[in-house]
């Protein structure tokens, strides 16, 4: 399973840029009530986020564990200033299935 997670998390940081975890961060915030829309520069780094989705073959849409995968998402931001709201914002939306 974790072998599997990290080629998930090597092939999402290929398709987001420099930093696209970073970027996330930060366009989370507003989700946790901390600052404002990121607006259109949000869109991107919040669908990489969102689009992050895990399925059990049996049971479908599984919650916990796409939330878990979002959190190391995020966690491959090397700012460590950014840790602390990284785990809130994955606590509360990190089970959503979209962003909508």
């Amino acid at each position: 399973m974790r072998k599997k997670v990290g080629k998930m998390l090597d092939n999402i940081n290929k398709m987001g840029g420099s930093s696209p975890a970073c970027s996330t961060i930060l366009c989370l915030a507003p989700y946790v009530g901390m600052g404002t829309s990121g607006g259109p520069a949000c869109v991107g780094p919040n669908q990489i986020y969102f689009n992050i989705r895990v399925f059990d073959p049996w049971s479908g849409y599984d919650a916990d564990l796409t939330k878990a995968v979002r959190g190391a998402y995020l966690k491959t931001c090397p700012d460590a200033e950014n840790a602390a709201l990284a785990m809130i914002e994955n606590n509360a939306v990190g089970t959503w299935f979209s962003g909508q």
